[in-house]
């Protein structure tokens, strides 16, 4: 029971607080041509579950959800990279994205590398991730992309208090699939996020886990 009152209170406190959980991805494999930007705003839900071992309780808990507004940048640095900034919370996150194969192509397939910081409510963090990301051009505006995510963080809780206070680190992996349609000036995005996560807290010998599923969907201005 202890076990499952630390998980739960630690989970809600960085969703709400640090909102470290927001790993949306929000594009396809193509970038921003050069010089242009796009800017937007991103909206989803996300659901957590308990997924960690138990000796009292071998079922998973439904931890909670809650709501996700992010706010969103890229700019084209050229005709094959881009470079993105992304605001959740009072925490940024930057990644730096390279199409590897040409615009036109009916399969494109981009790198994606980025970190995180924090610094919230006595919560301070670093976070590092990196994914790939896979397309099926459709036609010119319709695209259906996907691709695995992992990513790795070190929290430190700035607190006296013997409970509350410590640092702990957490491990992300999963995968995301989307559509993005481009519709001239405007692009849309819904997206479906799943990821396992993985942390240990102070002491603690055993890791404690949870299931994350995040439906969202975003909008897009192209400048």
């Amino acid at each position: 029971m202890k076990r499952k009152i630390i998980t739960s209170i630690i989970v809600i406190a960085l969703m709400v607080f640090a909102g470290c959980y927001s790993l949306t991805t929000y594009q396809n494999a193509d970038t921003v041509p050069a010089k242009q930007v796009r800017a937007g705003i991103g909206i989803s839900y996300l659901n957590v579950t308990d997924t960690s071992d138990s000796d009292t309780d071998s079922d998973n808990n439904f931890i909670g959800s809650i709501p996700m507004t992010e706010l969103f940048f890229r700019i084209g640095l050229s005709d094959s990279m881009d470079l993105g900034f992304k605001l959740y919370g009072i925490n940024l996150s930057f990644d730096w994205k390279w199409r590897l194969t040409s615009r036109e192509s009916p399969f494109r397939i981009a790198t994606d590398f980025g970190g995180i910081y924090q610094n919230l409510f006595g919560v301070q963090g670093f976070s590092g991730f990196g994914n790939l990301i896979f397309d099926f051009r459709f036609s010119d505006s319709i695209s259906l992309y996907f691709g695995p995510k992992a990513q790795y963080s070190t929290y430190v809780v700035l607190s006296e208090d013997e409970f509350t206070g410590g640092d702990f680190a957490q491990i992300y992996y999963g995968g995301f699939v989307g559509l993005q349609f481009d519709l001239g000036k405007v692009t849309l995005t819904p997206e479906v996020d799943v990821y396992k996560l993985a942390f240990r807290y102070k002491d603690e010998t055993e890791d404690i886990d949870a299931l994350l599923f995040q439906p969202g969907i975003s909008i897009g201005f192209n400048f």
